[in-house]
């Protein structure tokens, strides 16, 4: 199986580097999680590429076996290289981390299976600002298509907004980071009557 992760910005060769590599410091909460989720695919045999659309390089490593970064820059970018790009890896499934409509209807008809996964929020539109309107419009064409089965965004008020797009509260996921604080490491000398209290919430 071949997954293609396509997201708009961050150097993910370098997170995998400064991480995996080398054990180093998360830039930002959950980071960690986010780039040790692909390196686990790659290892569980999964044929895995993440293509960066705006880096400071233009750049293609090959990380480990099964594990592939390819990074675009602001000189190379362009939609016709990032249809190449899929269409030369030919992945059985696209996780898609930007909203991008045109990717979006260029997935749609090559038949690829997208997972959108974002991290953004869709607030209502003023109807004067007619450039932003029209892109609303085409994302939430894309979105609602029937070749999109799940719609995810981080945290539920992002999650949301996605219904700002139109797009059906059933089609829509809520995520989160993986958190330090869960209930393997709560204090067992919690006063029953506050587990009671809680309970009635």
């Amino acid at each position: 199986m071949k997954i293609l992760y396509i997201q708009h910005t961050g150097d993910f060769a370098e997170a995998y580097d400064r991480l995996i590599a080398k054990g180093g410091k998360e830039n930002y909460y959950g980071q960690k999680y986010s780039v040790n989720a692909v390196v686990q695919q790659a290892r569980s045999g999964i044929e895995v590429m993440i293509l960066v659309l705006i880096t400071s390089e233009h750049k293609r490593i090959d990380l480990e076996k099964n594990l592939t970064s390819i990074s675009l820059d602001d000189e190379t970018f362009s939609y016709k290289l990032i249809q190449d790009e899929v269409l030369a890896f030919s992945p059985d499934a696209v996780i898609l981390r930007t909203p991008d409509h045109k990717i979006l209807n260029f997935l749609r008809k090559h038949s690829i299976d997208t997972f959108p996964v974002f991290a953004d929020s869709f607030e209502k539109i003023p109807p004067w600002s007619v450039r932003r309107q029209f892109r609303k419009l085409l994302l939430a064409r894309e979105l609602k298509d029937k070749s999109i089965k799940w719609v995810a965004n981080h945290q539920i008020n992002a999650s949301r907004s996605i219904q700002n797009l139109g797009v059906s509260a059933d089609k829509i996921l809520p995520y989160d980071w993986e958190h330090e604080d869960n209930p393997s490491n709560w204090h067992k000398d919690i006063p029953s009557d506050r587990v009671i209290a809680s309970n009635l919430v």
